[in-house]
């Protein structure tokens, strides 16, 4: 996740996805939850809870990805 924020920052979004697929998800669900803690948005909880839920699927998507093709565990 880190090089994919560092590419991130340098402005290659095309390679911070290649790299780590919810690093821009996460952001964009971190940036929006802090503006519903200001702002207090109409259905801003649900936003938040699906976009969590998103981010978490995501993440283990990317994850059993890696775990075939790259044969971590040698299954």
């Amino acid at each position: 996740m880190q090089r994919s924020i560092l590419y991130l920052l340098q402005g290659d979004f095309k390679e911070s996805l290649a790299i780590y697929p919810a690093t821009i998800p996460i952001f964009a669900l971190i940036t929006f939850t802090l503006f519903h803690l200001k702002f207090n948005f109409k259905s801003g909880a649900d936003v938040i809870k699906w976009g969590y839920i998103i981010c978490t699927v995501i993440v283990m998507s990317f994850y059993i990805y890696k775990i075939i093709n790259y044969k971590i565990f040698n299954l």
